[in-house]
């Protein structure tokens, strides 16, 4: 994971993630798969 990734993705996530965190963590899961 870049930092550059990193930094513009949890913006991207992160609201979301509080509302739904189960949700928000699957979709951040896949993600870092697609990035790894």
């Amino acid at each position: 994971m870049t930092s550059q990734m990193s930094f513009l993705d949890v913006q991207g996530w992160m609201p979301y993630r509080l509302d739904h965190f189960g949700q928000g963590w699957d979709n951040l899961v896949n993600r870092q798969k697609w990035v790894w």
